[in-house]
């Protein structure tokens, strides 16, 4: 099951999120990087995505369209590191963006037996709110991921 934190700082609130998955680091490294795998699982639980554009290497941009109860909105950024299949690293927006410019997702798959320990870090948000709100979508979207790479690994 995943944790999540409560750090704030000067700069603002950041969501930390840790699960470990009973698959491989490269399976699900490419579950976030396969547009015609992420389409499955990106998004809470009810949720789902368009990936319009994911060019995941360094400089590369995605834009994703996520739909949902009530709710309907593009992800837009820029990957600033891609290490296979250790981490990712990228900008993420839109709304966040407006207002205090973008904030800065960091995932990264450690091997752990086997299996994966996944680390989310997304910072940083200018509102606790704000940062609740995400740490509650990524746990709905990494249950997901967990459905799409646990059953892929049995």
């Amino acid at each position: 099951m995943g944790t999540s934190s409560n750090v704030a700082g000067s700069a603002g609130f950041e969501c930390v999120v840790t699960r470990v998955f009973d698959a491989p680091p490269a399976r699900v490294f490419k579950a976030w990087t396969d547009p015609e795998q992420r389409v499955k699982w990106f998004g809470p639980k009810d949720f789902t995505a368009t990936i319009i554009e994911n060019d995941v290497r360094p400089g590369g941009a995605y834009d994703f369209h996520m739909r949902g109860p009530s709710y309907d909105e593009h992800w837009r950024g820029v990957y600033r590191e891609v290490v296979t299949p250790e981490r990712l690293v990228f900008t993420w927006g839109p709304w966040i963006r407006a207002s205090t410019g973008d904030s800065l997702v960091t995932v990264t798959f450690e091997d752990v037996g086997g299996n994966t320990r996944l680390t989310l870090r997304h910072a940083t948000f200018p509102a606790e709110a704000m940062r609740d709100d995400h740490t509650r979508g990524w746990n709905g979207t990494l249950d997901r991921l967990a459905e799409l790479v646990e059953e892929a690994h049995e």
